[in-house]
């Protein structure tokens, strides 16, 4: 993704914890970032995870996504029905070219999920997109990279 013309501004969080609002704490970071200095261009969100909370904030923007791995559910370490549920919601309609990527394995994902956008399910890939066994989780990061790869290069055709 670091290829012209796209420049990279990227966030990064350790939580020990779940903050207590995880959506604003997301957007939070998200507006710090859209005001980070960079080349002029298109913008494309790219988000895994807790990161995808963001997706109310990027469809207010008008921002094209990919949105990997979102917690479709409240389970595990994730308990937040509200978030999840409203994110679901959100990602079902977003109103900007999309990509949803999930594990069939993720406890967090909902087999069968379909958005405006494209949604690319990953078959025995959990949270991490990963498998038991090193080699078929190697060929499905490389799946999805291509996946979102395919996806940029066509935000720049359009």
């Amino acid at each position: 993704m670091q290829a012209a013309p796209w420049a990279v501004v990227q966030a990064a969080w350790t939580l020990p914890t779940l903050p207590e609002a995880p959506r604003s704490f997301v957007e939070g970071a998200a507006r710090l970032l859209d005001r980070t200095k960079r080349t002029p261009g298109p913008v494309l969100v790219v988000a895994k995870s807790l990161g995808t909370l963001s997706a109310h904030w990027a469809a207010e923007r008008g921002y094209p996504a990919v949105w990997l791995t979102p917690p479709l559910k409240a389970v595990g370490l994730h308990p937040m029905p509200t978030e999840s549920r409203e994110l679901a919601h959100r990602l079902r309609s977003y109103p900007e070219a999309s990509l949803t990527v999930g594990g069939m394995a993720d406890d967090l994902w909902s087999p069968g999920f379909r958005s405006t956008g494209q949604v690319l399910e990953i078959p025995g890939a959990d949270h991490q997109l990963e498998d038991t066994d090193r080699h078929p989780s190697v060929r499905r990061h490389e799946e999805v990279a291509a996946a979102v790869a395919q996806f940029a290069t066509g935000l720049l055709e359009e």
